[in-house]
């Protein structure tokens, strides 16, 4: 009888690392764009056999651009993941659509005034490398109401 053991850790990293980067953007560790139209898909699905309210703020675009010559680009984009996450509740879904594009999925928002109150709080002063930055921004909101 011929035993063979071989230690398969690494190989087992890289495949959850791999798996992980299919649906996050690696820079953010947000969701991705694939990750965010699965998500949308399926809680369209989901709302459809429910009588829920589904808000979607649309894509904050502009900082990265304006910062990249500052050398903070990357640096821009984690803080702008950061706001985004820290201006919704942790079931809502920030995902970051490439480049300096981000989306947010936002549910049972109930009043629309939660939503302008959402956008204020993304949108306020950017610090990159102890520098205040002008991030420029465009926000398109959708909503999909019931009833």
């Amino acid at each position: 009888m011929v035993v063979t053991f071989a230690d398969i850790t690494a190989l087992k990293e890289k495949e959850q690392e791999l798996a992980y980067g299919a649906y996050h953007d690696l820079l953010t560790r947000l969701p991705n764009r694939r990750m965010f139209f699965e998500t949308l898909r399926r809680t369209l699905t989901q709302q459809e056999r429910s009588d829920g309210d589904l808000s979607r703020p649309g894509q904050l675009q502009g900082g990265q651009r304006r910062a990249r010559p500052c050398g903070g680009g990357d640096e821009l984009l984690r803080q702008v993941a950061e706001r985004l996450k820290g201006a919704v509740r942790p079931s809502d879904v920030v995902a970051r659509m490439g480049g300096d594009e981000f989306a947010i999925l936002l549910f049972n928002t109930g009043e629309h005034t939660n939503l302008l109150k959402i956008t204020q709080r993304v949108l306020s002063a950017f610090e990159v490398l102890g520098t205040p930055v002008k991030v420029e921004t465009s926000l398109g909101i959708a909503v999909r109401e019931y009833g």
